[in-house]
């Protein structure tokens, strides 16, 4: 029976002869109705994602089954969202009591799909940017986290489904991660991640155009180089100015660095000069002199060679080269005054050194008295030829009657009594 069933019974007793059975007897009662009881069930939420854990079940009272579509476990005291299938499911709780009455409570719970996980994959890629790509999971916001070579992750958010990372240089990994932004009851995506490598940088080569050397009383050089736009530095460079003259002799380098815009990539190329002394101007002297000569010399600067120029009493200049550093003049009169310019002759890139000059003047005679010895004041024609000698030797006589070294009266006469 079931509460409130109302139920009639008829009676009649079997008799014998000769009286038989008795007339019948009828009677009608109803059952009890069930007591209200409220069942219930606890801890179950309206919506779950299909990938959530089992949840416990419990109802009130306690000792009821369960029923429905996710239902599970050996007691079938559990829910799993991932067996339901469908958008939503009903859940029955049945509970009996001692009486037998019978009661129930439901719940109808929706099922939602979890996010996929984005599938991340590297875009456009240069040597200062790399761009992530991601397939739309349906949600129009992703929170990005990127971390260069290893660093500290940078937070970022998107709200497509591309990534760029600018700003690297050349060879930069990047990693990144990707999540979407979803919705209760599945909330967020796992993290999508990839790893992009920023191109390195193409090869270029800069070139200095510049000599490899100069003297330093060269011209202030202007500096090129390919390609164009960098800029230059090292010794006696001011911009794109190089001034040999502020630099020492020796060995210098020029240091040229160039960023290329397109690629943000930076080179460097040197070029060594060598900055050579020039010749300096010889300082010439007067070493000696005689009445027809004079000697100069002049200081040693290493050349392998000089050149002279000679001129006389301010004559006409004759040149002469010599590897010497003293040059005699020979065949001058006494006081001839001498006058030497000295070059020394040098090499490139500083070529000849400036003139020294120097003046020298040849001696004058030295006073000398000459004595003719043992010639008498007079002779007769008919005297004897008398040979003659002076006081320094090594002279020459000269005069009427002389021949030689000899004096003929006889032919050195000029007066009438026949006496010289």
């Amino acid at each position: 029976m079931s509460d409130g069933d109302a139920v009639s019974i008829t009676v009649i007793a079997n008799g014998v002869a000769p009286c038989g059975d008795s007339p019948m007897a009828t009677s009608s009662c109803t059952a009890q109705n069930c007591p209200a009881v409220a069942v219930t069930i606890n801890g179950l939420a309206a919506s779950y994602c299909a990938d959530d854990t089992p949840i416990a079940l419990s109802g009130t009272p306690a000792g009821g089954t369960f029923t429905g579509n996710g239902v599970t476990g050996v007691l079938n005291d559990q829910f799993d969202p991932s067996l339901v299938g469908a958008p939503t499911t009903t859940v029955v709780y049945t509970y009996a009591d001692a009486n037998g009455c019978q009661y129930q409570a439901q719940q109808t719970i929706n099922i939602a799909p979890p996010l996929a996980t984005p599938v991340v994959s590297c875009g456009a890629v240069t040597t200062n940017a790399v761009t992530f790509n991601w397939a739309n999971i349906g949600v129009t916001t992703y929170n990005v986290s990127v971390s260069i070579n290893g660093g500290a992750p940078i937070a970022a958010v998107a709200n497509t489904t591309t990534y760029t990372q600018n700003g690297l240089s050349a060879g930069d990994q990047v990693a990144i991660s990707v999540i979407g932004v979803g919705t209760a009851p599945c909330g967020n995506s796992a993290a999508g991640t990839q790893t992009c490598t920023a191109q390195d940088c193409p090869t270029i080569t800069p070139t200095i155009n510049v000599n490899t050397e100069y003297c330093r009383n060269s011209a202030v050089v202007t500096l090129t180089a390919l390609p164009a736009g960098g800029t230059f530095s090292g010794p006696g460079v001011t911009g794109t100015q190089f001034d040999p003259s502020l630099v020492p002799a020796g060995l210098v380098t020029i240091t040229y660095n160039y960023t290329d815009p397109a690629t943000n990539c930076s080179y460097t190329a040197t070029a060594d000069v060598n900055i050579v002394a020039p010749l300096n101007a010889p300082s010439v002297s007067c070493l000696s002199s005689t009445t027809n000569s004079a000697t100069f010399e002049w200081t040693n600067l290493g050349a392998a060679s000089y050149e002279l120029s000679i001129s006389v009493n301010g004559g006409t200049p004759t040149t002469q080269g010599v590897a010497a550093t003293t040059y005699t003049v020979n065949g001058l009169s006494v006081n001839d005054i001498v006058t030497v310019s000295v070059v020394a002759i040098g090499t490139a890139p500083c070529g000849n050194g400036p003139a020294g000059t120097g003046t020298c003047t040849a001696q004058d005679c030295p006073a000398q008295t000459l004595t003719i010895n043992g010639l008498a004041a007079q002779y007769c024609s008919d005297d004897a030829i008398v040979t003659l000698s002076a006081t320094p030797a090594g002279g020459t006589f000269s005069g009427t009657g002389i021949t030689g070294n000899q004096f003929n009266p006889a032919t050195g006469y000029g007066r009438s009594d026949g006496c010289v």
